[in-house]
């Protein structure tokens, strides 16, 4: 019949306009929508049979049975992590019996699962976990107004060659174009630059940019020529509050003590939470639009 097997209601049509008179394989294959081959292979059968429903496959028939199936399927499930040859070899030693690579995936596929690569996330431990899910229902209840008053700070690094954002691109099958698609790294990144920049719930405040490292005075050169203006930017009062991570030029002495000479009211952060502050989108955009003006 073909590869893909056709519905019997399809095959009973082919049959019905096979009767009708000067109408070609071709003309009905383009009615019905299959192949011509698909039309020749139902009228033969049919004249045959006398009846429509498709002839058995031939083919080696599965020696899997439907046990062993959902054997392979729940040892993957159980373990996600595994892979395909560990796998395989703990269900060819569980049952005893030869199962090839092929088989176990042809299987798992059937079932539903597929193989897919792991997201790489920052580390936490089951105190990093507490912390962090204190720290949100300590603020979930917070209001619009409450979060407007919040200024979310960070720093980023952005380098010539080795870009944060993702490179897509578009080829043929040609092993001869595969080199100029490639996206050069370097152990130095090519040249770099530093950006501290803050947000709030309107829009975006100062900015800085410095070279090299940021330690503490060069951090707090930075809090005293942006921070005034940028609360004059939002218009916030005196009641704001200052959000940094736990970066080690964050929590110096140094800093602790600017801090309390400003009365500056800090924001208590979880260890390894970038993804709780939202300037981390700010810095891809930036990133994308560097990405469109090569350096």
């Amino acid at each position: 019949m073909g590869k893909k097997s056709v519905s019997e209601g399809v095959r009973w049509q082919i049959v019905g306009l096979s009767r009708v008179n000067n109408l070609k394989l071709k003309t009905i294959a383009q009615m019905v929508g299959v192949s011509e081959k698909c039309v020749r292979t139902t009228i033969k059968n049919f004249r045959e049979t006398g009846s429509a429903k498709e002839r058995a496959r031939s083919g080696r028939p599965e020696v899997t049975s439907d046990r062993e199936k959902s054997f392979i399927s729940r040892t993957f499930l159980r373990d996600p992590k595994l892979s395909l040859r560990k796998g395989t070899t703990f269900c060819r030693t569980s049952l005893a019996r030869g199962i090839s690579y092929s088989t176990t995936r042809r299987v798992l596929k059937k079932k539903g699962l597929t193989a897919n690569l792991a997201t790489k996330k920052q580390f936490l431990s089951n105190m990093d976990k507490r912390n962090r899910l204190k720290w949100c229902k300590e603020r979930r209840h917070w209001s619009i107004d409450k979060w407007r008053s919040v200024i979310f700070t960070d720093e980023s690094n952005f380098e010539v060659l080795n870009r944060k954002a993702k490179f897509w691109f578009w080829r043929k099958k040609n092993p001869s174009t595969r080199f100029k698609l490639i996206r050069p790294r370097t152990q130095g990144g090519g040249g770099s630059i530093g950006i501290w920049g803050c947000i709030n719930a309107s829009w975006a405040g100062m900015a800085s940019i410095y070279d090299g490292r940021l330690n503490s005075e060069r951090y707090q050169n930075i809090l005293s020529d942006n921070l005034q203006p940028t609360l004059d930017l939002f218009e916030l009062r005196d009641d704001y509050i200052f959000q940094q991570d736990n970066a080690p030029c964050h929590t110096s002495r140094l800093i602790k003590a600017y801090f309390a000479q400003e009365s500056i009211n800090v924001m208590p952060w979880p260890a390894r939470s970038p993804d709780l502050n939202p300037i981390e989108n700010l810095w891809v955009w930036i990133d994308k639009k560097l990405q469109e003006n090569p350096i």
